[in-house]
């Protein structure tokens, strides 16, 4: 279980290569796995899990994770949105 888990972390990570901001829709070179703190799955220096994440251009990423970042809401319409481009590219997979 845990080595299709650490599996699925990388490839999220690699998959953001490429991809548009799903935050703002851009095409950027500068897109990466921007990870989304909310409070309940991190902590100071603990970086959330890859999966609590969205794939953010350079300055989205600075936005949802950065000082006076987006509010929950934002995060979690943002965080929905990506889980439905990983279900449609196959990336997650309900079981």
């Amino acid at each position: 279980r845990l080595e299709n888990r650490a599996n699925m972390a990388r490839n999220l990570r690699q998959a953001a290569k490429g991809q548009t901001c799903t935050v703002c829709g851009r095409d950027s070179e500068t897109v990466v796995l921007a990870h989304l703190r909310v409070g309940l799955n991190g902590g100071m220096g603990i970086k959330p899990p890859d999966h609590h994440a969205v794939y953010a251009c350079a300055d989205c990423h600075r936005y949802m994770d950065g000082p006076g970042r987006a509010d929950h809401k934002t995060q979690l319409i943002a965080h929905l949105r990506q889980i439905d481009r990983w279900l449609a590219e196959g990336r997650l997979v309900l079981t």
